[in-house]
């Protein structure tokens, strides 16, 4: 679910010394900042089907880096594939995070009207990665406009009900002759901005653990500094021990709600146990022949039984994939624990398998 997907994330990103109480409460405080709190027990599910809309697992997706309290977020296209409300939606729950004091950087392709007034400051690069602006929007794009029209009287200027993002890929586009990189090198926009460059590289340490103060109720409740220290030693936030009882805990609770996928193990589990025993039923051991055919049944049964674990596994295993990529990118978790903990899931259930089939072996013989 939701609040258990933040959870998870916080319990593995966030320091070992925040208490159990102070962290509930910032994983409350970032479901209401992405207005998930109404979806906290809703199933995640991977689209298509029962589960959450593809804008609210974007939204979740946010949330999961957000609790690990960066002070830095990087969102690539967050609007994209979504119509105008939720993109709308979307957009509105990062700029609550961005007023708790944190920096926000969007890739953007063709936003609205809305969307794009909704930035503060924009990064545009033409083919080549060259600047043709870079700077504080203003009030209705009023900087924008300013510094394409200032490019030369041949600049149309923009009409108030225009899209700024139209009328700047436009203005900027290869059919115009000007050449806005050098144009913007030559503007005073670059020279303050170079400055401004200059100054916070001198000021910089490598390392310095820069904190930044924040006024906003979705601010953590455990510290004023953003950005969580790792543990130099193992390159992760905790430790080996609650890695691991995180990921069995969440490796259980995903099995428990898969039963369609232990529910077809076990029947299949149950054909082959009902024809194999009755095989034998009722029938004595005389020779060596009769011992050595009850043997190859139980080899065969535990090679069935293998491949078919085998063949319904691998679905699972890669739609875990995704999932477990960006996580071993965020450095949440050892890959060796991850292992161990869904191998010990599996193998246990399995263990219960041939249980079941000893069982009614036991019954039948």
């Amino acid at each position: 679910t939701a609040r258990e997907a933040l959870e998870f994330s916080a319990a593995l990103r966030l320091p070992s010394s925040i208490s159990e109480d102070k962290r509930q409460l910032w994983v409350d405080d970032v479901l209401n900042m992405l207005e998930l709190a109404v979806l906290e027990n809703t199933l995640i599910g991977e689209g298509g089907g029962d589960g959450m809309s593809f804008e609210q697992r974007k939204r979740v997706s946010i949330g999961i880096e957000l609790v690990a309290n960066p002070a830095l977020l990087f969102l690539d296209e967050p609007t994209s594939g979504l119509d105008s409300r939720a993109a709308q939606v979307v957009i509105r729950c990062i700029k609550r995070v961005a007023a708790s004091g944190r920096s926000v950087i969007c890739t953007i392709h063709q936003p609205s009207t809305y969307i794009f007034n909704s930035f503060d400051s924009l990064l545009l690069l033409k083919r080549g990665g060259q600047t043709v602006f870079f700077g504080e929007l203003g009030e209705d794009c009023i900087h924008l406009r300013e510094h394409f029209e200032s490019a030369g009287p041949t600049i149309r200027v923009m009409d108030p009900r225009e899209n700024p993002a139209t009328y700047m890929l436009e203005i900027s586009g290869s059919a115009n002759t000007i050449e806005f990189h050098a144009h913007y090198n030559n503007s005073a926009l670059c020279t303050a901005n170079q400055i401004k460059i200059d100054a916070l590289s001198s000021k910089y340490e490598p390392d310095e653990v820069l904190t930044t103060e924040v006024d906003c109720k979705f601010a953590p409740v455990f510290c004023s500094q953003v950005g969580a220290v790792k543990n130099r030693s193992t390159d992760f936030t905790v430790s080996y021990p609650v890695q691991f009882k995180q990921l069995m805990r969440r490796s259980v609770v995903s099995y428990w709600r898969s039963p369609s996928y232990n529910f077809v193990r076990m029947v299949i589990s149950l054909v082959i146990a009902l024809i194999f025993a009755s095989t034998y039923a009722d029938q004595k051991y005389t020779t060596d022949v009769d011992v050595v055919a009850r043997s190859s049944v139980i080899y065969v049964t535990a090679l069935f039984t293998g491949v078919v674990g085998m063949m319904t596994v691998q679905p699972v295993a890669f739609s875990e994939r995704p999932a477990f990529y960006r996580e071993k990118q965020s450095e949440m978790y050892s890959v060796f624990l991850y292992s161990v903990s869904t191998s010990v899931v599996e193998v246990s259930i399995y263990y219960i398998l041939y249980t079941i089939y000893y069982i009614l072996y036991t019954i039948y013989y």
